[in-house]
């Protein structure tokens, strides 16, 4: 299991009997993001840890985008107090197997992503590697966040399990933060993130394939590499079991053409083999023999 308590972080829980809210247990991992609606300048993240837990909207993380400085105030596994939530319907805070929230000192106004300082992103990285040892997918199910009181807020939560700004939860909510941070940023960071020469490779060969663009090249295994990865993969694993399939086939046919789909869905690649075709190849391995393809007229015709 993973830890309860964020390890290093301060730790605050309330005084009383809110030590968080019984999950509803129904499978879905959320994290939200809550701003403070205080400037950084003016506000500790501990200072605002305690007025949270003394007004009852005790979330479980108080974040500072420029100190650096996390408080945790409730376990990983329980619920806050921190949405509101209409009469009826679905317990927002309560949504889920998991639901953590974390309340950044800053304005939505003023997105915090566009002033955090290096140690608030190494703490921020620090929290997103916590988040994802818990299962939750640094993906944004109701997508950017509005930079804007005026909207359009896509309140779809509860929804698929991933990460919203407060914005996007249903249930009563008017409000408007976090506004427009940069989810991208958020979602790629992580405490391993110093370039590997071996990422860089694997992204030049998803460039190839069609699956990533130059700049996504960066050296830094991230969700956007890990999800093009697997897509590369799952097409040479569904090509590989295609031509197993034709191997045990080929002594029962005289010959035949098969089509294998390329990342192009226009452009194909045939190969035509011959009845009884196998051969010993120079390293000793035995594969079938592949003779031209007849013209595209008579493509996946046999004789």
């Amino acid at each position: 299991m993973p830890d309860l308590w964020m390890p290093g972080v301060t730790r605050l829980p309330p005084h009383g009997p809110r030590k968080g809210l019984t999950m509803d247990g129904t499978g879905e991992r959320y994290f939200t993001w809550h701003t403070f609606e205080a400037d950084p300048l003016h506000l500790s993240a501990l200072a605002g840890a305690q007025a949270l837990n003394a007004a009852g909207t005790t979330p479980t993380f108080c974040l500072h985008p420029l100190t650096g400085d996390l408080v945790q105030m409730l376990s990983a596994d329980v619920g806050c107090y921190t949405l509101a939530n209409a009469p009826g319907g679905r317990e927002t805070n309560r949504a889920g197997t998991i639901h953590m929230q974390v309340e950044v000192i800053g304005e939505a106004a003023h997105p915090f992503t566009d002033t955090m300082t290096a140690a608030g992103w190494a703490t921020l990285a620090r929290l997103m590697d916590f988040l994802t040892s818990w299962g939750i997918p640094r993906t944004w199910p109701a997508g950017q966040p509005a930079a804007t009181a005026a909207g359009p807020h896509n309140r779809i939560g509860p929804g698929p399990s991933g990460l919203y700004g407060h914005s996007q939860w249903g249930e009563g909510n008017t409000h408007w933060d976090p506004g427009g941070i940069d989810i991208r940023r958020i979602s790629a960071a992580t405490t391993a993130a110093d370039p590997d020469p071996k990422v860089f490779a694997r992204q030049r060969e998803l460039v190839k394939a069609g699956l990533l663009t130059p700049a996504d090249v960066d050296g830094i295994d991230g969700p956007q590499t890990q999800a093009a990865w697997r897509r590369y993969m799952a097409t040479l694993d569904d090509i590989s079991s295609q031509l197993a399939r034709l191997i045990d086939r080929v002594d029962t046919i005289p010959w035949q053409v098969w089509s294998f789909p390329l990342k192009d869905k226009d452009a194909s690649f045939w190969v035509r083999f011959a009845a009884g075709g196998i051969k010993t190849d120079a390293e000793g391995r035995q594969v079938p023999v592949v003779v031209n393809a007849p013209p595209l007229d008579t493509m996946g015709a046999s004789s």
